[in-house]
């Protein structure tokens, strides 16, 4: 039974490859699922559509990589096939929506901070699992302003609150989230 985690990308990409071994895939998925849905969200702006075209690249990526003549180049073609599922999707979603891409920026190498990108995605994950733990009134007056962009005004018809009570529950709730996030 060989354990692919001591092996280069390329040892596993060509393990995978010759025997089409699902643990070789499975290492590879490991390794670069993470930069991948990173990328991609760099791209899209938008965490949904990132995780769904993530995991249709690792699928494109499955089927296709058999056809790969440079195992070494796996890292790069990888990103490039990211690039391409996300810029097809973004393309795509554009004909579904009167929506501008003009706000779609392709990254560069430079511009993107993988360092960052993993602290802002773990600092995600806090604030998902603090939203989870607050009282379901707390939760959705947040997720109304912050996630759905209501204005005071909005929240104050959809509460039925006057002005100074929906600040007031913004900055309640607000501060119960900070308690459980950090």
């Amino acid at each position: 039974m060989t354990s692919f985690k001591d092996l280069t990308d390329a040892e596993v990409v060509t393990a995978y490859q010759k025997d089409s071994d699902a643990r070789a895939f499975g290492e590879l998925y490991n390794r670069y699922n993470r930069k991948v849905f990173l990328y991609v969200q760099k791209i899209l702006k938008n965490r949904e559509d990132s995780l769904d075209v993530t995991q249709e690249i690792f699928i494109k990526v499955s089927k296709s990589i058999h056809d790969m003549k440079d195992a070494q180049a796996f890292v790069k073609w990888i990103f490039l096939v990211a690039r391409n599922a996300a810029i097809d999707y973004a393309v795509k979603q554009k004909r579904n929506r009167t929506n501008s891409l003009e706000n779609v920026e392709e990254p560069t190498e430079e511009d993107f901070d993988m360092d960052l990108a993993l602290l802002r995605e773990d600092q995600y994950q806090n604030m998902e699992a603090a939203l989870a733990e607050l009282q379901a009134e707390d939760r959705a007056i947040l997720t109304d302003k912050y996630f759905n962009d209501k204005s005071v005004k909005e929240l104050m018809s959809d509460y039925g609150l006057s002005s100074s009570a929906v600040k007031m529950r913004l900055m309640r709730s607000r501060q119960k989230l900070n308690n459980l996030a950090f």
